[in-house]
């Protein structure tokens, strides 16, 4: 399959226990279609059936079936290496199925982007552990998934035994990649602004996410309530900002 010359490409990592997609992944692609970007599912859904879209599969979706091993990196990496045109794509996104939304458009995160000079951009950067771009909604342009230490780093993805192994080795150590080989990096959201210190931004400071316009909270939230204080009141803060109630999405 050639995907020579695309604008935009968006790559997916998603995994569901069975073929029913949620409506937070339903609606994440067609997000990214209405916003005219080539989607590339990478599931690892298991079984034989095809992965099920209650509302409809968007047009401009591709859909990459691999053995549920290797975590989200795992799963871009696969594409990445695979389908060698993504990388010169004008703007790549690399997202994954581990928030609930988007409960707005996402045109504001697409808009800043593509329009920020930086050649690697992230939704929400993170200063626990270390300064790095959380994994979840990060963004490629000006050819840089070509350049030399981008390309030895999605080559040189493998299986790692746990989930703190992948984010060790390559959530932060994409951060680091980065710094080390001088590739310039920013935000659409800084997690300085967001929680007090080395706090995460994404779980502990998800009301203010929201209020600030990024329309996802971490599904692990909702899941696994215990990980943030005030958790419970995720559903009446979704439902006051976006109208929506938010056990639906999961």
């Amino acid at each position: 399959m050639s995907l020579r010359g695309l604008e935009r490409v968006a790559v997916v990592a998603q995994f569901s226990p069975s073929p029913l997609l949620s409506k937070s992944f339903e609606r994440l692609v067609r997000e990214l279609t209405i916003h005219g970007y080539l989607v590339i599912v990478s599931s690892t859904t298991e079984g034989a059936s095809d992965l099920h879209w209650p509302s409809g599969r968007p047009a401009n979706v591709v859909i990459i079936r691999r053995p549920n091993i290797g975590y989200d990196f795992g799963s871009w990496a696969v594409v990445l290496n695979r389908f060698a045109d993504v990388r010169s794509a004008r703007f790549v996104l690399t997202l994954n199925d581990s928030l609930a939304g988007p409960f707005s458009s996402i045109g504001g995160l697409i808009t800043d982007f593509e329009s920020v000079p930086s050649p690697v951009w992230g939704a929400v950067r993170s200063y626990q552990f270390a300064p790095h771009l959380q994994s979840f909604f990060l963004g490629f342009k000006q050819g840089v998934l070509d350049s030399k230490p981008l390309r030895r780093f999605w080559n040189r993805v493998s299986v790692q035994g746990t989930k703190t192994k992948v984010i060790w080795k390559y959530e932060l150590g994409l951060s680091e990649l980065l710094r080390t080989a001088g590739i310039q990096n920013s935000a659409a959201f800084d997690g300085a602004t967001i929680v007090e210190g080395e706090l995460n931004p994404s779980i502990l400071g998800w009301r203010k996410l929201l209020e600030s316009g990024f329309p996802f909270v971490k599904r692990q939230l909702l899941t696994e309530p215990h990980v943030a204080p005030d958790s419970a009141e995720i559903p009446s803060v979704v439902k006051r900002l976006f109208s929506e109630e938010v056990v639906e999405w999961l």
